[in-house]
């Protein structure tokens, strides 16, 4: 699911990127634990990411 918000903001222009572990504890290292969108305009992420619950 992770992946799919993802790669939706990639097609919308929103300038995505991955975050990868660093393998330092019980997480295998690469393995994707979140991404960051921007600098963009709000409303333009609200359209993809508004839905989600913050954490």
């Amino acid at each position: 699911e992770l992946l799919e918000y993802y790669n939706r903001c990639k097609d919308a222009g929103l300038r995505p990127a991955l975050i990868r572990d660093a393998g330092h504890t019980q997480i295998p290292s690469g393995t994707v634990t979140c991404f960051g969108v921007g600098p963009a305009d709000e409303k333009e992420v609200d359209k993809i990411l508004g839905k989600l619950k913050l954490l």
